[in-house]
């Protein structure tokens, strides 16, 4: 949408593909977050049990891991607040459109109901 002195462009096509597009992404995160939980189980002991060098990099280890996930999770809520704003987005042009429809519609039907007398609001 955009707009200059007061008159404002949009385009509901381009969001609705839009919305079709983040609709196929959807389920991403979700797939992303089953891939990511089956390489941690499978590198879990990559850096020892019960050595110095497991005992040093726990931790991070641990972090990193949680880091990623919330990462991963925050993917997710970000597409579905998208999908909402663009969907509202779309909803408010379809609603502004419609109205200037209808009250076109309505001019249309009372243009008998003005007289001719030539005033047409000048004075």
């Amino acid at each position: 949408m955009s707009g200059y002195h007061n008159n404002y462009q949009a385009d509901p096509v381009g969001l609705r593909e839009t919305i079709q597009q983040l609709d196929g992404l959807a389920g991403v995160p979700t797939k992303m977050r089953t891939d990511f939980e089956r390489t941690v189980q499978a590198t879990s002991g990559w850096n020892g049990v019960d050595d110095d060098f497991h005992d040093k990099t726990e931790d991070q280890d641990k972090q990193q891991i949680e880091s990623c996930r919330a990462v991963i999770d925050s993917l997710g809520e970000l597409l579905t607040g998208l999908q909402s704003a663009v969907r509202q987005s779309l909803g408010s042009i379809e609603d502004v459109q419609k109205t200037v429809q209808d009250e076109i519609h309505n001019a249309q039907a009372n243009v008998g109901n003005y007289d001719d007398s030539g005033d047409h609001g000048k004075r």
